[in-house]
């Protein structure tokens, strides 16, 4: 590069700002400057390797249909489809065509891959035994729904963005068979396991365990993912998540339960599509944050549980004491609880839940309410003399303002810490998307707001696993309730890396001296 100068003008290589050495190093032909017998070249090639492997990366690409012609009108959408079966993209030459997208815009080591497909042939049709690197790892699953932001096109022309295919779309230009994401996490460890989904059905969370990967580090794995078929038990799911909890007691756990029974793994460089419970654990040096809605709207005030009983598993309520114009006196559940029936139909939602905390920093469990007996309010969980009560309803305007809040939110806390998000999953109830807000793309395109240029791959599941989804919680709070399988979630688990890259001539020292790097 210092060629292209005027003599008098000519640069040393030592002035160049290394970050700006550190970009050209990641983006050279490793391999043709291995093939070189120039000594140069050689030692060039060591330090891109070398920097690709440290290099994080997260590129998810949009799995499109085959389209054939000009696109058609909506009103011939059912006939198009019944004409043009969905290939993995238009291009007839695909598999090919997606190796070359990985090597040319993908300037970093590939150490995982994830995929979300509406059909188990898409899976086999990536053959990503021919596109990654023999030690990374991959999952995934089978959805008739699936959510994506993809950053990252296989041709020019295909869109880049947010797409949700939940079953209402109309339109070819609409249409998506999934998604496939690349990524690497550098500095830390990767491991791919599967668990038939017979020993969740037939057997107990202790057996399950027994196939569980134990992590290499003493501090326990950092971030577990899970996608689990619709057969399984979710009773000894639910026992399975509590022990990995006890085994890793740092551990971050989201996944779902996905509506087919194909789950895709591939390691040591063989793929396949199994009957089986499907997961990747995630140890070393990562930062990730989940962020967990739950569509809740407050309906009428808060409140001060003064008369209950209540255990480990139910809780009655029978008289609350309201915060504000209540006078301070007591007064039976019943009428508070009546109040909130009538808002809630005055809203035309259908769901009433009974919200209980013990500190408004950690927002409100959301109880499902049994019925009213002898003039107290029944519950699925404890309700203790003390605890604040507020009752909520399912809205989609309300769960729009807080996803965008919490995303929002989390990446402020990360940006002041120097970081900045890598790339994100999701997991949405199959009952959220079009149906639950009215109109398409809605959780993915926030995401996209928040996190622009971030890439996002997820589906929409019949169970959400991760940390409890609480109603009203600060968004600032970093308080984490217990990881179980929930309903009608949105979650999203987000990598975050450092903003600023800028290796030193240690870095460079270093890949010189270390003889056991793997550039494979």
């Amino acid at each position: 590069m210092a060629s292209f100068m005027p003599n008098e003008d000519r640069v040393t290589f030592d002035q160049i700002p290394e970050v700006i050495v550190y970009q050209i190093l990641t983006f050279l032909d490793s391999a043709a400057l291995a093939s070189s017998a120039s000594p140069t070249c050689f030692f060039f090639h060591v330090l891109s390797r070398y920097l690709q492997i440290k290099t994080p990366m997260w590129r998810t690409l949009h799995l499109l249909p085959n389209r054939k012609g000009d696109d058609l009108p909506g009103d011939d959408y059912s006939s198009y489809r019944a004409t043009n079966p969905p290939r993995l993209s238009r291009d007839a030459d695909t598999i090919p065509s997606l190796a070359r997208v990985v090597q040319n815009r993908t300037c970093s080591n590939i150490t995982l891959s994830i995929v979300f497909t509406t059909s188990g042939k898409t899976f086999k049709d990536l053959d990503l035994a021919s596109v990654l690197p023999k030690n990374a790892v991959a999952i995934g699953c089978e959805s008739s729904t699936t959510a994506t932001v993809s950053n990252l096109s296989a041709f020019p022309d295909e869109f880049v963005g947010p797409v949700e295919n939940d079953g209402d779309v109309r339109h070819p230009n609409q249409e998506t068979l999934g998604s496939v994401t690349f990524a690497n996490i550098p500095e830390s460890t990767l491991t791919v396991f599967e668990i038939p989904t017979a020993t969740f059905r037939n057997g107990s969370a202790d057996d399950c365990m027994q196939k569980m990967p134990v992590c290499p580090l003493e501090s326990g794995w950092s971030v577990v993912i899970l996608m689990a078929p619709r057969t399984v038990n979710p009773n000894v799911l639910s026992d399975y998540i509590a022990k990995v909890h006890e085994q890793n007691k740092n551990v971050e756990i989201i996944g779902g339960i996905h509506m087919s029974s194909s789950s895709f793994i591939h390691k040591d460089g063989v793929s396949a599509n199994k009957n089986s419970v499907v997961g990747v654990c995630v140890a070393g040096n990562v930062v990730y944050s989940s962020q967990i809605s739950r569509a809740c709207r407050p309906l009428g005030g808060l409140c001060e549980v003064t008369d209950s009983m209540s255990d480990e598993g139910w809780g009655a309520i029978a008289k609350v004491k309201r915060a504000e114009g209540g006078g301070g006196k007591e007064e039976p559940v019943e009428n508070v609880a009546r109040e909130a029936v009538m808002e809630m139909r005055a809203r035309r939602t259908n769901a009433l839940f009974c919200g209980i905390t013990d500190s408004m920093n950690k927002g409100f469990e959301l109880l499902n309410i049994q019925g009213i007996e002898a003039g107290a309010l029944t519950l699925d969980g404890p309700a203790k003399v003390g605890s604040k009560m507020h009752f909520f309803t399912l809205d989609a305007e309300s769960s729009q303002e807080d996803l965008l809040g919490r995303l929002e939110a989390a990446r402020k806390a990360v940006e002041k810490t120097g970081k900045e998000a890598l790339g994100s999953i999701l997991i949405s109830c199959g009952g959220r998307g079009t149906g639950f807000y009215g109109e398409n793309n809605v959780e993915s395109s926030i995401f996209s707001k928040q996190l622009p240029g971030v890439g996002m791959s997820g589906f929409f599941s019949g169970g959400e696993i991760a940390p409890q989804a609480r109603a009203m919680m600060p968004y600032q709070s970093t308080f984490r309730g217990p990881t179980e399988l929930q309903g009608f979630t949105s979650v999203f688990g987000v990598f975050y890396v450092p903003k600023f890259l800028t290796p030193t001539a240690h870095v460079w020292e270093a890949a010189i001296r270390d003889r056991t790097v793997n550039f494979a």
